[in-house]
């Protein structure tokens, strides 16, 4: 019966008479009792035992039986809350995907708030969009799915994480290379940009160092700021990590330009490195703890020892040496750039170091072997 201070289908009023969903809502168990339903939008609060299910039924008022779909989830967490919370068993947070919506998270209201006598059992529902594969929603039914290790043998976690953050949460996401890719553009993008800043403060003492500020710092640091309000505002708009992510770019690309300027303040690139590593560490992309800037190079957690981490690098440079000094030797000049060449070319990125030659002098940079060898092809 109808309760003047309840309402019915809160979530999606649209649908309140669509018999598909409410149909799909109660399975085929109930199809050959919808006679018998004062409306059609009743629904089972309790559904008699099949022979097949005998390991699955309980006693009841009505015969043998088991719950109701919504009527099981809407109990237990009922159950639960009043538990915890001095018999009230209203929640703050309520999850699940956007198929869920009607009719059963609809129906869970309906039954908890006309059990309780409460008119909001809920007071927030996170409802995630549907995973895609071509197209089509991701369903072992229709064959097209592609489990977490199957995913993690083409990508790594850091990828695969940073493609879902560049969706929103409550949208349709169609996984593919073509969706992959993006995520591998900005991935690149943010590990370059780590590997200058590292590269830039390792030569320089930050606190030590000029703190004069000039018309290009000061916009850093407005960009800076800039770059916090809005990250804040997107995560609070109803986890907005698509216009999160966006902002952190954009601080990324007002910074590039400032790294190449004559007069750097160390602190303010640094100020902005910690701040992107921060949000990385919130959004899972960087572990707690270990380095303090940027991406970690091996994250495997070996303990190998110092000198097993050193072995192969000291043997390249002892190759290295024993090259360029037989060169030095028959005085052949030629001989030693073209081995200065092949060590940075060849020796160093099978040992994970990047060595770029510049105007200023040179730099080296650490990346994982296979990335750095990836390039190389």
């Amino acid at each position: 019966e109808a309760v003047p201070e309840c309402h019915y289908c809160k979530l999606a009023p649209e649908q309140i008479h669509n018999a598909t969903l409410l149909a799909e809502g109660e399975g085929k168990l109930t199809q050959d009792f919808v006679g018998d339903k004062k409306s059609p939008r009743d629904w089972a609060l309790w559904k008699k035992t099949k022979d097949s299910e005998k390991n699955t039924s309980w006693d009841s008022p009505w015969g043998p039986g088991r719950p109701g779909w919504h009527i099981e989830c809407s109990v237990m967490a009922s159950d639960v809350f009043e538990r915890l919370n001095d018999g009230d068993p209203r929640m703050d947070i309520h999850s699940g995907g956007v198929d869920l919506k009607f009719p059963h998270h609809d129906n869970e209201m309906a039954q908890a708030e006309a059990h309780s006598g409460c008119t909001q059992w809920v007071n927030y529902f996170v409802h995630a969009g549907h995973l895609e594969i071509k197209g089509f929603k991701m369903s072992k039914s229709l064959k097209n799915f592609i489990t977490i290790e199957q995913a993690l043998e083409a990508h790594t976690a850091r990828q695969v994480r940073l493609c879902f953050l560049l969706h929103k949460y409550n949208a349709s996401m169609d996984y593919g290379d073509n969706t992959m890719s993006h995520a591998l553009v900005y991935e690149k993008m943010f590990v370059e940009f780590f590997h200058n800043v590292k590269a830039f403060l390792r030569d320089q003492d930050v606190l030590g160092s000029s703190q004069k500020w000039n018309d290009a710092t000061q916009k850093l640091t407005i960009a800076l700021t800039k770059t916090q309000n809005s990250v804040d505002a997107a995560l609070r708009d109803d986890f907005d990590t698509p216009a999160a992510m966006t902002a952190l770019v954009d601080l990324l690309k007002t910074t590039n330009p400032y790294l190449e300027e004559r007069s750097v303040v160390a602190l303010a690139i640094r100020r902005v490195a910690l701040y992107l590593t921060h949000m990385f560490r919130v959004f899972g992309l960087i572990q707690s703890g270990g380095q303090e800037i940027g991406f970690p190079v091996n994250s495997s957690g070996s303990g190998d020892s110092e000198e097993q981490i050193l072995t192969p690098v000291l043997n390249a440079l002892l190759e290295f040496r024993s090259k360029v000094r037989d060169c030095a030797r028959q005085k052949d000049v030629g001989g030693v750039l073209s081995e200065c060449d092949a060590f940075r070319d060849d020796a160093l990125p099978e040992l994970g170091i990047r060595l770029e030659d510049k105007s200023s002098g040179s730099v080296w940079k650490l990346a994982s072997p296979e990335e750095l060898l990836r390039e190389r092809e």
